[in-house]
């Protein structure tokens, strides 16, 4: 969990390179597939019924919404599995490439 929060301490120059590499990689992976996924949920409560599309729209709308790129990575990674799950998480880590 400390490479998530960028703790590189105790790390050479190469490793931290490469975990810096890591964690943005993961992190913008992350944020595409979380995006994919709430418009694919908005698509459908569209399709589905109108009313049910203004209502979550209107909740983001009038709540607000913090944007995924000014979270921290542990908050993005349990947005992730409360929405998906974890098999989806190690497929996502396993094809993320340096």
């Amino acid at each position: 969990m400390k490479f998530l929060h960028n703790d590189t301490s105790g790390l050479n120059e190469e490793e931290k390179v490469q975990v810096e590499n890591f964690t943005e990689n993961l992190k913008e992976k992350l944020i595409e597939e979380l995006v994919e996924f709430e418009g694919n949920q908005l698509i459908k409560k569209l399709d589905k019924s109108k009313e049910e599309f203004l209502d979550s729209l209107g909740s983001i709308l009038i709540n607000g919404t913090k944007g995924y790129n000014k979270m921290p990575m542990d908050l993005l990674i349990n947005i992730y599995l409360e929405k998906k799950n974890n098999e989806d998480f190690i497929n996502l880590i396993e094809n993320i490439q340096e």
